[in-house]
């Protein structure tokens, strides 16, 4: 599995409501239901609603929304709730203190998930 890539052409824009949402493997997830500051909420068919932080999205087009991340790693990406992923102001000692933010900790859970070996990535 690849590293997530940050693209340059979605800075600045965010998810519509209505935009079709999809994994990077092409997994279509639902549809953007709500949109705040810098999360969305999928409107999932047969299943419940979730968020999704703007920081996991590969790519926006007119209709969709490309996110970096496979369909088998969803569960890592969802977020408890739209104010559930607030940035430590200190992310590297919180490391080093193995205290973490809700959304340090999805991401340190999603890391050990791709690299259960503990190896750091290059």
């Amino acid at each position: 599995m690849t590293s997530p890539r940050r693209m340059e052409s979605t800075l600045g824009l965010s998810p519509m409501r209505g935009q079709r949402v999809f994994t990077r493997d092409d997994k279509e997830l639902g549809t953007v239901k709500t949109v705040v500051e810098d999360a969305f909420k999928v409107d999932a068919p047969r299943q419940r609603d979730y968020w999704l932080s703007f920081g996991s999205v590969l790519s926006i087009d007119d209709d969709m929304v490309i996110m970096d991340f496979d369909a088998e790693v969803l569960e890592s990406y969802k977020l408890d709730d739209p104010g559930g992923h607030v940035v430590s102001e200190s992310p590297i000692l919180d490391a080093g203190a193995e205290t973490f933010s809700s959304t340090e900790d999805k991401e340190l859970r999603r890391e050990r998930s791709i690299h259960p070996e503990g190896g750091e990535r290059t």
